[in-house]
C-alpha cells in the first residue's frame, strides 16, 4: 500500500503542463519522462544529439529550428510510452532502433542530395511508439 501511495503522490506532484514548452539551445539534450509528459524544443546552431527516455509517459522533441551540420545522434528508450521527434526538412533520418511489441515510424521524405546532414536514431522501443516527422 505504501508503494501505491508514493506512486500516486509522485503523479500528483510531478505533473507537467503540456502548454509549457521548454526551449534549449544546447548541442546535447537529455529528456526524461517517467509517468508524465513534456514538450521540448531545441534551436541550437550546431545540434549534436539528445538522449530521450520515456517510461509510461510521453516526450516530444522539436528540432526543426536547429542546425545539424553533418551528423547527429538521438538515443531513445521508450517503455510503455511514446516519443515524437520533429526534424528539420532536408535531413536524412536513419533508424537503428530495436522494436519489441512497439513501432518506429519515419514520416520524413528522403532528401535528394547525398550530402544532406544525417540524423541517427538508436535505442529501444518496447511496447511503445516512436514517430519521426518534419
Amino acid at each position: 500500500p505504501a508503494i501505491i501511495i508514493i506512486v500516486g503522490l509522485s503523479i500528483l506532484f510531478n505533473r507537467s503542463d503540456k502548454s509549457i514548452q521548454k526551449t534549449i539551445k544546447d548541442k546535447q539534450q537529455n529528456i526524461t519522462s517517467i509517468m508524465s509528459g513534456g514538450e521540448y524544443k531545441n534551436n541550437s546552431t550546431d545540434f549534436k544529439g539528445a538522449k530521450i527516455t520515456a517510461v509510461m509517459g510521453a516526450a516530444e522533441l522539436d528540432i526543426r529550428e536547429s542546425t545539424i551540420k553533418t551528423e547527429a545522434t538521438i538515443e531513445v528508450t521508450a517503455i510503455c510510452g511514446g516519443i515524437e521527434l520533429r526534424v528539420p526538412k532536408g535531413v536524412m533520418v536513419k533508424n537503428h532502433t530495436n522494436c519489441i511489441l512497439g513501432t518506429a515510424e519515419i514520416k520524413t521524405p528522403t532528401p535528394a542530395s547525398n550530402k544532406s546532414p544525417v540524423l541517427n536514431i538508436v535505442g529501444d522501443v518496447i511496447m511503445s511508439g516512436l514517430e519521426i516527422k518534419d
